[in-house]
């Protein structure tokens, strides 16, 4: 069976392997999509960072009321927002650079990349995970089979996603052949 060539969305057979694969993640963009992702990360990041130099203003306004548990927690958001605005500005000044990381392949460091694997995705997929499978056994047991069955299927749903999410980070660590 071939494509029809008046449909620019048909695809042809031998290419439907690809599309199951889904994207590659790890191909180049380009400049100009780089320099436009960067442009737009520069604005929380510029936001982060003015919110982290204005905020002893309201800790030191707290603290010469006496409000000690205000002040400290101003200075804390302070430097949550300051930190929060460094990653963002260096992740922007490495998107509009162009500078890969270390693996030569990703702008985030790997041990980046699989804190947030494990440390973020991991326990968010299995709660989701546990939350659809809880609630697809109670409309079973109410005898909602329909119901049931979507909720199962949106359990699956995560645990495949996190599966996929680690086949991914496997093939960023993967050392590349011949090199």
């Amino acid at each position: 069976m071939e494509a029809e060539p008046d449909r620019p969305d048909a695809v042809p057979p031998d290419h439907l392997r690809t599309l199951a694969r889904g994207a590659d993640y790890f191909a180049d963009l380009g400049h100009i999509p780089r320099r436009i992702a960067a442009a737009v990360l520069a604005v929380p990041a510029a936001y982060m960072l003015f919110a982290a130099l204005i905020m002893p203003i309201p800790a030191a306004h707290f603290a010469w009321k006496g409000e000690w548990p205000l002040a400290w927690m101003m200075i804390g958001l302070g430097a949550g927002h300051g930190l929060v605005g460094f990653g963002l500005g260096w992740l922007a000044r490495r998107l509009w650079r162009g500078t890969p990381s270390g693996n030569r392949t990703t702008v985030l460091p790997t041990w980046l990349v699989g804190a947030f694997l494990v440390g973020f995705l991991t326990p968010m997929c299995v709660g989701m995970a546990a939350a659809f499978g809880v609630y697809a056994v109670r409309a079973a047991e109410a005898g909602d089979v329909g119901r049931a069955l979507i909720w199962g299927a949106g359990a699956v749903g995560w645990v495949a996603g996190l599966a996929r999410a680690y086949v991914t980070f496997a093939r960023l660590v993967r050392p590349k052949a011949g090199g």
